[in-house]
């Protein structure tokens, strides 16, 4: 996966470093289809965060909308205990 990111600048999106190329790649085997990710980001926000390659494991995989908030409105929200 590769093309333009967004990335904070210490958690801020009013400094934000856009535009700046972002490559993942997303590795696995037979055993465990997703298992390992490498990141590598390009300039600008490779001032910020270096140009190393970043290293992560995959530990669950989830649908695309997983993180999304619930559609229904506040007052039907099931309450947090």
């Amino acid at each position: 996966i590769s093309g333009p990111g967004t990335f904070a600048g210490n958690g801020n999106l009013q400094s934000a470093f856009s535009g700046s190329h972002v490559e993942v790649t997303i590795k696995g085997g037979n055993a465990i289809t997703y298992s390992n990710f490498e990141m590598i980001i390009g300039p600008p926000a490779a001032s910020h965060y270096g140009t190393e390659t970043f290293h992560g494991v995959v530990t669950e995989q989830r649908p695309m909308d997983a993180d999304r908030p619930d559609s229904r409105s506040d007052d039907q929200q099931t309450p947090h205990r």
